[in-house]
């Protein structure tokens, strides 16, 4: 949240650039290639996929699914962030793991469900081990 949120990248541009912007006016100068916008973004993809290469060291995941504005509204943020993940975690996940944008817009009850189900999935390997 201090590197990758949307106040937080709004916050850089205008210590960088000097001048306060709306969400939708940064995202415009980033698609037009303002070099400080586009500078920002990458950072901030940056900061979150070593992040998230530290989550996946612990987790092991298929595939890591971001939501939200920047990966929405910011062309190659997505991309921008797989690549660091790709490059900076350990061989075995960084080729096993997708990074991918999600295609639902507002879908809290698809990830309340997602997250039911991965603890579901959690308790039969748990019981399974146990029972072992």
């Amino acid at each position: 949240m201090q590197y990758a949120s949307i106040p937080a990248i709004l916050r850089d541009y205008r210590t960088a650039h000097g001048v306060d912007v709306e969400w939708a006016e940064f995202c415009a100068r980033a698609r037009d290639g303002d070099e400080h916008a586009v500078a920002i973004m990458r950072r901030a993809a940056s900061v979150l996929g070593r992040m998230l290469v530290n989550t996946s060291h612990i987790l092991d995941p298929e595939i890591i699914v971001l939501g939200g504005e920047p990966s929405r509204d910011i062309p190659h943020f997505v991309d921008d962030v797989a690549d660091v993940v790709r490059r900076l975690a350990l061989p075995p996940v960084g080729r096993n793991v997708h990074v991918r944008a999600a295609s639902l817009v507002d879908a809290p009850a698809a990830t309340s469900r997602a997250g039911i189900e991965s603890l579901h999935a959690l308790d039969e390997v748990a019981a399974t081990a146990l029972s072992a």
